[in-house]
């Protein structure tokens, strides 16, 4: 288990935190209470509401028109049907992008950017809703703009203060030519109507902001307003939004008057951006939106980052919940990657609910072993004694996928039910080593099993799509008609003789995109197992959950080995009172990950496995959460020292690093074994203009 947290600030700014988590690799998957990112495979410029804890409704950009999704959970999204709700007339009707929906002065209206084919052309646009229905028809109100400055124009949202007051924000021209987008503000009169000229928040000038590719245009984008006990933030996106370094930034107002350029203050740092470490990577996050769970007890950024480095405009949609620093500021953290899981909202489960049938168990596929087998062949286990029903060892996988790289001359079997939560036409794409089948049968009984996909030799981990190990691609299969809310036997098979075992299986969702290479495994919110009533021995855990430290926002995790019996029911606990134990939503599994920890999740926490013979519980172990370090950044008369001050705890390691571009980072110094009130100084600061600093925290 690892973890690290890593802390930035520049020696002029005196707010005191600003952070990016990074948390390293867990190893546990998408399973039952969680999905897995990116939320919508194909998608750029992501924008969600969710009013009156009701539904969510969904928009983005796609070049011609609006489309409103709609979905009663943030997860559900991704299979919600998007409905055409405007378009724009000519001539303005090419390059729309960037559509919003607000519910402003008790009615639904669309805004949007749009131009003739001529993106020097480009304006805002607004659209006001005919009925109460955000998915019904909408009447077009025209352009929105600055009279005085009717420049180019792209990005429109809308703040609306506590006292009901309305204020576009756009990113923007200073004048007619393509070398720098800002961000402005203007006061409306109405929901369509700017009432007075356009004030500058923000320009792009600090490194992050432009840094390593400085030809024009410099970019600031996508702003979006954030509101909470009073204060009011613009999150925007800097950088260019198709290079990697595509960014977070943020502004902050100071007393309220949003048409005073001098009231806003721009954080020295993004607040989410990019990485690559031993936890996965994300490239280019930016132009985000913000919501709240149906329970309105959770914050939520939904926002969009590139597909794969160096992806360009081929972008997906994320979704990921964030917190609040101690001095009213918001903290996003790191973005998560598509290795690790995202807890649903609270309140909110998986978009299609479980069947109640009680003769399956929801969340699994039962994965077997069948051990000392030699050779490649698959027939070299479908002909050995032990098959089928004699496997060496039974598990349970929370995912479409066995464990890679665990042993030689063995085989292995994925068996179970295949639960779509659309209707629609499905592909799934196979791997395998040395050889593997896929079988899938047309209902719920294995006798119809049949053949859809085979791998002829080794295929790599996650290689669903990859070509260079043979020329066909048999383990591609055809497109297949699926029900929703039917089960489906599926049984995926393969034999492996030394290194590289592999065995796995994705799919392409109606409506969805085909699997990159490395994309993750159908989820245990599709897969269940028969449930075993002939059991007569209760289950077994065979290793206690562990207590854990963490900082906020860093990722909790327990877990235990996978029980010993058949079929168990499994459920996470919390202790919220002495003795007194509460079932977690999403907690369904052997492992169980809290991606983003805060003080309230500090506590016990123990697993209830069950099954038809008994049930069984584990130990307790308890999560202790920690205030996140602080920063504290100074210069001392004749000295210029910066300091970095933090509480440091046993077990983790703390390295101070500084770079002058947010790119390059340079190891300054480093300690591990702190239990107490800890410093980092830098004497160079003063000879080394613009050095930012982070803290990195591991374990």
């Amino acid at each position: 288990m690892s973890s690290s947290r890593q802390i930035q600030s520049r020696v002029s700014w005196f707010y005191p935190l600003i952070v990016f988590l990074s948390t390293a690799t867990h190893g546990f998957c998408a399973t039952v209470g969680t999905f897995a990112n990116p939320l919508i495979a194909d998608g750029a410029d992501p924008w969600v509401i969710c009013k009156d804890g009701t539904n969510y409704y969904y928009t983005q950009t796609t070049g011609g028109q609006v489309t409103i999704r709609s979905s009663s959970t943030i997860s559900g999204l991704a299979f919600a049907s998007p409905v055409t709700v405007f378009t724009p007339p000519a001539p303005n009707n090419r390059d729309v992008w960037a559509p919003e929906l607000h519910f402003l002065n008790g009615n639904w209206y669309i805004y949007f950017a749009a131009d003739d084919g001529n993106n020097a052309n480009h304006r805002i646009y607004a659209a006001e809703a005919d009925t109460a229905d955000p998915q019904g028809t909408y009447t077009f109100k025209g352009k929105v703009a600055d009279s005085s400055n009717d420049y180019w124009a792209i990005d429109p949202t809308v703040l609306q203060k506590d006292d009901g007051s309305l204020y576009l924000i756009w990113s923007g021209w200073p004048g007619t030519s393509n070398v720098r987008q800002n961000i402005y503000i203007a006061p409306m009169s109405n929901p369509w109507t700017i009432s007075g000229p356009r004030v500058l928040l923000s320009t792009p000038t600090l490194n992050w902001e432009i840094y390593p590719d400085t030809s024009l245009p410099l970019i600031n984008e996508g702003p979006e307003a954030l509101k909470r006990d009073g204060k009011i933030f613009i999150v925007y996106s800097a950088n260019k939004a198709w290079e990697n370094y595509y960014c977070l930034g943020l502004l902050m107002n100071t007393n309220g008057d949003v048409l005073n350029t001098d009231a806003w203050v721009k954080y020295p740092a993004p607040v989410l951006s990019g990485f690559a470490d031993e936890s996965g990577a994300v490239y280019g996050p930016g132009h985000c939106s913000f919501t709240h769970n149906t329970a309105q007890t959770e914050d939520w950024i939904v926002y969009h980052a590139a597909k794969y480095s160096g992806a360009g405009f081929n972008r997906s949609v994320r979704a990921q919940p964030f917190t609040w620093n101690l001095n009213a500021t918001p903290f996003f953290g790191q973005p998560i990657p598509t290795n690790l899981p995202v807890i649903f909202p609270a309140g909110e489960g998986p978009p299609t609910p479980f069947s109640v049938n009680p003769n399956i168990t929801n969340g699994f596929i039962r994965l077997e072993y069948f051990c000392a087998i030699t050779g490649t062949s698959l027939a070299d286990v479908t002909n050995n004694v032990k098959f089928p029903g004699h496997a060496d060892i039974t598990r349970f996988a929370a995912q479409c996928e066995s464990p890679s790289g665990i042993g030689s001359n063995y085989g292995s079997r994925l068996s179970g039910y295949l639960m779509p939560t659309v209707t629609g036409s499905y592909v799934f794409y196979f791997c395998s080593s040395d050889q593997g089948a896929l079988f899938l049968s047309t209902n719920s009984d294995p006798v119809g099993n049949r053949l859809i996909a085979f791998e002829p030799q080794w295929n790599p981990r996650r290689n669903w799509t990859g070509t260079d190990r043979r020329p066909n691609q048999e383990n591609i299969s055809a497109p297949i008609s699926l029900t929703a809310g039917q089960s489906y036997w599926m049984e995926a098979l393969m034999k492996t003789e030394s290194g590289g075992d592999n065995l796995g299986v994705a799919w392409q969702p109606p409506g969805g995109s085909v699997p990159t290479n490395g994309a993750p495994p159908i989820p245990g919110a599709c897969l269940a197992i028969p449930f075993d009533s002939t059991l007569t021995v209760s289950p077994v855990i065979a290793q206690q959950p562990t207590n854990q430290v963490r900082y906020q926002g860093t990722a909790g995790s327990f877990s235990t080995l996978p029980v010993s019996s058949e079929a168990p029911w499994l459920q996470w606990q919390k202790e919220i009172a002495s003795n007194n134990w509460e079932n977690i939503t999403g907690g369904y599994s052997n492992s169980f990950v809290l991606p983003n920890v805060s003080m309230s999740d500090a506590g016990g926490y123990r697993l209830v496995v069950k099954n038809n013979a008994g049930l069984t519980v584990s130990g307790s172990a308890s999560l202790e959460v920690l205030n996140l370090p602080f920063l504290i950044g100074k210069f001392t008369a004749g000295k210029g020292a910066f300091q970095i001050g933090f509480e440091g705890v046993t077990n983790f390691t703390y390295t101070l690093l500084g770079t002058t571009n947010f790119h390059d980072w340079a190891m300054l110094s480093s300690t591990n074994g702190v239990n107490g009130p800890a410093t980092f100084s830098d004497t160079n600061a003063a000879v080394i203009p613009n050095r930012a600093y982070r803290l990195s925290i591991g374990q």
